[in-house]
């Protein structure tokens, strides 16, 4: 949420656990869950350390958040195969089974929040905002999808 690991771990982590461990799942796994997926949170933009890097190293922000991209989607994927494959091994249930219409019908719900980060990188890159701006740009979005 942050695009800062430590944040997204006290931020976010006791909820997680709260909710793994009323599902029956181990306290440790619980908590490596948790700080595993923190990490991807710097990687995939918006990303504070991404940002902070360049500012002071004088690089592209935009280009870093491309950059970003596809090692954070990787790092998800295969957290969620080790998730599944430890899950099944402990005999931890799921809370419901895939369904592609869910799927669809969730995606619909979530399409206007998913285009922040497109409104993000899509302005730096395309030349449209600056980061500053870009962040302006989102949180201005992201009030009137609030709304």
């Amino acid at each position: 949420m942050s695009g800062a690991a430590v944040a997204d771990a006290g931020g976010l982590g006791t909820i997680e656990i709260k909710a793994m461990k009323d599902a029956g799942y181990d306290e440790e796994f619980s908590v490596g869950i948790t700080a595993a997926s923190s990490t991807i949170g710097p990687i995939i933009p918006p990303s504070l350390p991404m940002v902070i890097y360049g500012v002071m190293a004088s690089v592209s922000v935009g280009q870093l958040f491309v950059a970003g991209l596809v090692p954070g989607l990787l790092m998800g994927l295969v957290l969620m195969a080790m998730i599944t494959i430890i899950s099944r091994r402990r005999g931890y249930t799921r809370d419901a089974v895939f369904s592609l219409p869910v799927l669809g019908h969730t995606f619909k719900r979530a399409f206007l929040s998913l285009l922040t980060p497109v409104i993000i990188v899509g302005g730096i890159m395309s030349g449209a905002f600056t980061p500053t701006e870009a962040a302006i740009a989102a949180v201005v979005y992201a009030l009137v999808l609030g709304a």
